[in-house]
């Protein structure tokens, strides 16, 4: 019931917000405090709705040094009800011709959580049969082991990629060490609001942390949502700097939806290029509601579930329709027995 609360208040507010005129609405709020609490409601209502998305992602990446094209074909299922977690990778890497030797890749994962346990499966090189590398039964302090938990939020940050650079926005503005340098109408659109920053925290240990500096562009007519950017991460061994352009909508929702990202990305050591990378990667975004929790269990995928626990698999539907047939088909016999019975002559 909060959900689908949740889920209206969303369209209402993005829909009022539409109406209101986003081009002046970005020309009036370059205000940094106005832009961040803009960016953290449209950012949490994004998540209320990601909760039930799926994603199918297909990149094309061209290697500019070496001029070689490689297509990655990645069809994710990601879902998130509650507590229960879902991420399924299916990645198919195909090197092109001229790469002789190199063979095409082909590798599943799957890391899930449910109120009971998490596991991680994974199923190389086709479709063999699914492998269990990681099972952890929950217990009464935290219902999701911690290092399954790190490595879904990790592939998870697809719920959060229209909020996220190297963190969602909420996180990189609310950091200590961001800096602001800049709040104002892009100069590529005066629609959408570009905001211009450094994020240099301190360094951990003897090792020195990533410089983060650029800047982002969000659009007040899709949520406040990522449209661009272009941020340069520096460990004073590498510098690596990637240029994103992000085609999206917004549905009734107010789920932000992503149809395409472009990416150039380029690695530098010194004065060196080591690499000059550019992708283009379209989705195909899809909302599933009211799953159930045995779509996160090991018993979804072939496999035993661990001693003392089950999910009982619902009857299927086609068992019902054909218990429903035979029934009407006993019944229509019935009746064709009753009509043409012939009537017993009386005794009196």
């Amino acid at each position: 019931m909060i959900t689908v609360w949740v889920r209206s208040a969303c369209g209402i507010v993005l829909t009022v917000a539409l109406l209101a005129g986003t081009s002046k609405m970005a020309a009036a709020q370059t205000d940094f405090a106005t832009v961040q609490g803009e960016v953290a409601a449209g950012q949490a209502c994004h998540m209320a709705q990601a909760e039930y998305v799926q994603f199918d992602r297909v990149g094309e990446q061209y290697d500019e040094l070496n001029n070689h094209a490689l297509v990655s074909r990645v069809r994710s299922r990601m879902r998130r009800t509650g507590q229960w977690y879902l991420a399924e990778d299916s990645v198919d890497v195909t090197p092109p011709p001229d790469l002789k030797g190199l063979m095409p890749r082909r590798k599943s994962g799957v890391v899930a959580l449910n109120s009971r346990y998490g596991f991680a499966l994974s199923r190389p090189g086709g479709p063999t049969e699914w492998r269990l590398n990681d099972v952890h039964l929950a217990d009464s302090v935290d219902p999701s082991p911690a290092n399954l938990k790190a490595e879904f939020l990790a592939q998870g940050t697809l719920f959060t990629r229209p909020y996220a650079i190297s963190s969602t926005l909420t996180d990189l503005f609310n950091a200590p060490s961001f800096r602001l340098l800049g709040c104002a109408p892009s100069p590529r659109n005066p629609a959408l609001v570009r905001v211009q920053f450094e994020n240099n925290p301190p360094p951990v240990g003897k090792r020195p942390p990533s410089q983060l500096s650029g800047w982002c562009d969000l659009d007040p007519g899709a949520g406040w949502s990522i449209r661009g950017f272009e941020v340069t991460s520096d460990d004073r061994v590498l510098r690596d700097t990637t240029s994103t352009d992000v085609t999206s909508s917004v549905d009734r929702d107010g789920l932000v939806r992503i149809d395409e990202e472009r990416h150039e990305i380029k690695i530098v050591k010194g004065e060196t290029l080591l690499a000059h990378r550019t992708q283009l990667t379209t989705y195909k975004i899809w909302v599933d509601r009211d799953v159930p929790e045995r779509e996160f269990s090991l018993t979804a995928y072939g496999l035993p579930e661990p001693p003392g626990i089950s999910f009982v698999r619902p009857t299927p539907m086609y068992v019902w329709l054909l218990v429903g047939a035979g029934g009407f088909s006993i019944l229509a016999l019935v009746f064709r027995w009753l009509t043409h019975r012939k009537p017993v002559p009386s005794t009196l």
